[in-house]
């Protein structure tokens, strides 16, 4: 249907997609790689449009930083709390593999067995996701910092 007013064709736009909302948010779930796929060969075809989206999503980036700078801070200070305290919480409930202590988290400390990606501290500091965390803390052994310190000492002495 022909719209002779461009009023008229937005409104009825406009209600078709706040009718098919939910419609429209399943079907990106489910062909999130398709549409990524057809973007990115979209963009690659037409390079002013790339270049026209990159400096839009710079720019709304931008300001969206700029206009929720507190509410992110708060917001990632929350998470940080609370990978902080699955953290710590895992580490008592593992308590020191050599010598058995758990009374205080913060002085049990993850040792790598083997190649480590990240330092745990560092991953709730830059609040990682929990899974990531997750599969790094299992590729560790929880010892208290007293532990911690003499393995490494053994460790280097024998070398």
């Amino acid at each position: 249907m022909p719209y002779k007013n461009p009023e008229d064709k937005k409104k009825q736009m406009t209600r078709y997609y706040l009718e098919h909302k939910e419609e429209r948010k399943v079907y990106a779930q489910n062909n999130k790689e398709k549409i990524n796929k057809w973007r990115r060969e979209y963009l690659a075809s037409h390079p002013e449009k790339k270049q026209k989206y990159t400096k839009e999503i710079k720019e709304y980036r931008q300001r969206y930083e700029e206009e929720h700078r507190e509410e992110r801070k708060v917001m990632r200070a929350k998470r940080r709390k609370k990978l902080q305290t699955f953290v710590n919480e895992y580490k008592l409930s593992k308590g020191c593999s050599v010598c058995g202590y758990n009374e205080h988290a913060e002085a049990l400390d993850f040792h790598h067995e083997g190649e480590k990606e990240f330092t745990i501290g560092q991953a709730c500091n830059r609040t990682m996701s929990l899974k990531r965390i997750e599969k790094e803390m299992k590729e560790c052994v929880v010892v208290c910092a007293n532990c911690h310190r003499l393995l490494h000492t053994k460790r280097f002495l024998s070398i």
